[in-house]
């Protein structure tokens, strides 16, 4: 049985989502916070309703927050999340165990079966139209719940915001990100030995899929895939490789700055900005680079969000 803390729907405020003083993620909170029996350690699953039409049934977002699988908590993507639910969608922002792999792949996929088994949650809940999506390490989970068996024909459509796919870094340019233009210098490179040293154990595969999602196949992630990634990212070329791998593009030169779509597959890399620069604790240098960010930001999730209704099949004023 899940547990649960009621928490009081907060307003949508007319401030900017990013805006800087005071940050807008801390004036938002979730409706319910719930933990459920088969992660009873995992406290902090965050749910955000939509406005609720009396028999509307709205679909469900899985939620993963970042931090390279060492920091981080799913309160760090409530103002992601809360936006989402504005735009007519239940938003489950998920916890996991900050811990070696697969632990926490373990945890995710056997908290989004449970949720989607959820019986307070069914009555507004479609669970035939199910989307998993994340930031940095949340963006590798995404690709990693895809292919997983129990979940691989459940989860409809990915949206996996900056993703490492490759562990082993053969698909990375060291250089990317060093000269930035936006006043602030891309730190992952520096950060990425803590994060390799607290996830990965001595001898593990680092070409398994489930690890490096860029080595699975199109058949392994069948789903349709929205890759968001930017030019000051040290990963942008590797979530540029593996969206032309899922979209039959694979060989040839290409320019990983330049955005695409198939039938199946966007790809989206937005110019000039580093890593992370979705969330608040990016703050480039300047009144024009914050405007710059925040633009961004904002034709981001507009973008998102109508590839999400048009994959979903969803009339966006539902």
């Amino acid at each position: 049985m899940a547990s649960r803390i009621y928490r009081p729907p907060s307003v949508f405020s007319r401030l900017s989502l990013y805006s800087l003083d005071p940050p807008f993620w801390a004036s938002v909170s979730p409706t319910l916070i719930k933990t459920y029996a088969c992660r009873p350690l995992l406290k902090d699953n965050r749910i955000h309703f939509p406005p609720h039409i009396p028999g509307q049934r709205h679909p469900v977002i899985f939620l993963i927050h970042g931090g390279g699988f060492v920091l981080g908590s799913p309160s760090m993507d409530d103002a992601q999340a809360h936006l989402l639910a504005t735009k007519g969608y239940i938003v489950v922002s998920l916890d996991y165990s900050l811990a070696r792999f697969p632990i926490p792949h373990r945890d995710l996929a056997a908290l989004i079966d449970a949720v989607l088994a959820d019986e307070e949650l069914l009555p507004i809940m479609d669970t035939d139209k199910v989307v998993v999506s994340g930031f940095s390490a949340g963006a590798v989970m995404t690709l990693v719940m895809a292919q997983l068996p129990e979940l691989k024909n459940r989860i409809k459509a990915l949206v996996p915001i900056q993703p490492l796919t490759d562990w082993s870094g053969s698909l990375r340019d060291p250089t990317r990100g060093r000269n930035n233009a936006w006043g602030g210098k891309e730190k992952l490179p520096i950060d990425q030995p803590t994060f390799d040293w607290a996830y990965i154990s001595a001898g593990v595969d680092m070409h398994d899929p489930l690890l490096s999602p860029a080595f699975a196949s199109r058949e392994a992630i069948p789903q349709p895939v929205f890759f968001v990634t930017s030019s000051d990212d040290s990963l942008c070329d590797e979530g540029a490789f593996l969206a032309r791998k899922l979209a039959g593009k694979e060989g040839g030169d290409f320019d990983v700055t330049e955005s695409w779509e198939t039938d199946t597959v966007r790809y989206e890399c937005v110019k000039d900005m580093p890593h992370t620069f979705m969330h608040f604790w990016v703050q480039p240098k300047g009144e024009a680079w914050q405007a710059r960010k925040k633009e961004a930001v904002d034709d981001m999730w507009e973008t998102i969000v109508a590839w999400l209704d048009r994959i979903l099949e969803r009339d966006p004023k539902s």
